[in-house]
């Protein structure tokens, strides 16, 4: 006899809006993974309970953690949250920083998040200046919504422009701290996949 197999999509709504609709009939070891699944990483008490689980549960967190958001990490050591990202690398979706967390020393590990679909940043942060962004790596070829905070000046545009031409997934673009337009047109003509 076949058993039916349901997509993981699926299958994990359906744990979802069970465990929201009577969440004592479902066992912790079956809801536990979707608590980990977005860390954000400030001071609040939950990112303290995600350290907490960082020492505890760290296969847990290698394989449920899909979205990681650096907003404060003064709570944190650097050390941890590069652990924290080694660990969730291959399965990791979404990464951001509004902080100061991104820096050289962490694009060893992203070349192991294959995956990732959004990014948001400064580029000058994760490569150490602007003429040295290389948005070449494997992370950022499935990246299709990218968040850069850097300010498009004159002298360090051309190497993020050019570089964003290079990302053939990249459909959604947020430039947040741009205070002159012409690169706009330029990063429009050239890179045909924004979706406007």
């Amino acid at each position: 006899m076949l058993e039916a197999v349901l997509p993981l999509d699926l299958e994990r709504e359906i744990f979802e809006i069970a465990a929201l609709l009577d969440f004592h009939t479902i066992p912790s070891s079956a809801i536990e993974p979707f608590l980990y699944r977005i860390v954000a990483i400030d001071a609040s008490t939950r990112a303290a309970a995600f350290r907490q689980a960082l020492d505890r549960k760290p296969d847990l967190l290698a394989t449920s953690v899909q979205h990681i958001f650096v907003i404060d990490h003064s709570e944190w050591a650097k050390e941890d949250i590069r652990l924290l990202l080694r660990l969730c690398a291959p399965q990791l979706l979404s990464l951001g920083s509004t902080s100061t967390f991104y820096s050289p020393e962490i694009l060893p590990i992203l070349l192991h998040a294959v995956r990732l679909r959004r990014w948001a940043g400064r580029l000058e942060d994760l490569f150490g200046d602007d003429a040295a962004v290389d948005l070449s790596i494997p992370a950022f070829r499935t990246v299709t919504h990218m968040d850069i905070f850097d300010d498009l000046i004159l002298e360090d545009d051309a190497a993020i422009c050019a570089g964003l031409v290079s990302l053939p997934c990249l459909t959604h673009l947020c430039l947040n701290d741009i205070r002159r337009l012409s690169p706009i047109p330029r990063i429009l003509m050239q890179c045909p996949h924004l979706q406007v």
